[in-house]
């Protein structure tokens, strides 16, 4: 642990004035574990109406707190949190242009667990499709990568859609190119297309991934595994995708909530109403939450099944 004042925090590492005073201290990004910094009144007030599920009015206290920050660092901690309100409340294209001020002010940015791609099938307003659409045929590739994973399932722009990400998974830098990789895996994820030997390589490729971009992989293979009657394996990816992060809160919800109705399926009931219980505590104001209180509401007095996946399981699945 190290106190003092912090000059900069991007990509390019941790600049730290001492509190004992001496020269100017650099640490490399990836060794930074966690900050601790004083918040303004509105940033403090808007974390805790994020967790309560009151995302319109986190939305505005993160603005407001915006408005007032003068620290370029604290600005980019503020845009990432703006980008998962809007994701949050469905805002695909609000998400989007946050992420877009976040990547130009720092194009390496350690935000980029927070891009607004979707894992599930969405639905867009007027306005998001018209942005999606501008974006997948504009020249910038982070703008391409959203417009394209949000039309994909598009009747109209579908094909295009995954023309351009195949596209991205040549010509993106590393983690852009894997993103848009995973993104093309997701027709033949939700829509039951996978076999049991290309999942082997899935969760491969998942595992290799920075762990702060496992999550929505994660959510494809616990899909992949569902469809296949897998339920077991489904639950283990799922679970783990709430133990890797809940930057796309509304995700880590309906992850946690489809745990609960694979482990039911095998009989485990016990433990799939624990999980449903925990989406209710911890994910309010969710469409998860709400799909989870419907499931308790029909809950059986069915004996508990056996213990929640272990640490081995969500660490090291495999089929």
């Amino acid at each position: 642990m190290v106190t003092g004042q912090i000059v900069e925090y991007s990509s390019a590492g941790l600049r730290l004035k001492p509190a004992s005073g001496g020269p100017e201290l650099i640490f490399p990004a990836e060794e930074v574990r966690e900050i601790e910094a004083p918040r303004k009144e509105p940033h403090e007030r808007a974390l805790v109406r994020f967790r309560e599920g009151e995302f319109a009015e986190a939305e505005r206290d993160f603005e407001q707190a915006l408005a007032v920050e003068d620290r370029a660092w604290m600005r980019r901690e503020l845009l990432a949190e703006l980008v998962r309100c809007g994701v949050a409340r469905r805002n695909w294209a609000g998400a989007g242009t946050r992420f877009l001020a976040l990547h130009k002010s720092d194009p390496g940015t350690h935000h980029v667990r927070v891009i607004p791609l979707a894992w599930r099938e969405i639905e867009l307003t007027a306005g998001g499709r018209s942005t999606a659409r501008q974006w997948l045929r504009g020249e910038g590739e982070i703008a391409r990568l959203m417009g394209a994973s949000w039309l994909l399932f598009d009747p109209e722009e579908g094909r295009e859609a995954a023309d351009a990400l195949r596209r991205l998974t040549q010509s993106a830098g590393g983690r852009w190119a894997e993103l848009a990789h995973w993104q093309l895996r997701r027709s033949d994820a939700l829509r039951g297309r996978a076999v049991p030997g290309e999942l082997a390589l899935w969760e491969k490729a998942a595992g290799q991934l920075p762990a702060d971009l496992q999550a929505g992989p994660a959510y494809l293979l616990g899909a992949a595994w569902r469809n296949l009657e897998e339920h077991s394996l489904a639950a283990a990816w799922w679970t783990r995708l709430t133990v890797l992060g809940r930057f796309d809160w509304q995700l880590a919800a309906v992850a946690t909530r489809e745990a609960g109705d694979a482990l039911a399926r095998i009989g485990q009931r016990g433990d799939a109403e624990l999980l449903w219980r925990e989406v209710l505590t911890e994910f309010v104001g969710t469409d998860g939450a709400a799909e989870a209180a419907q499931r308790l509401r029909g809950a059986s007095d069915k004996p508990a099944g056996s213990a929640r996946p272990n640490s081995s399981e969500l660490n090291g699945i495999t089929p």
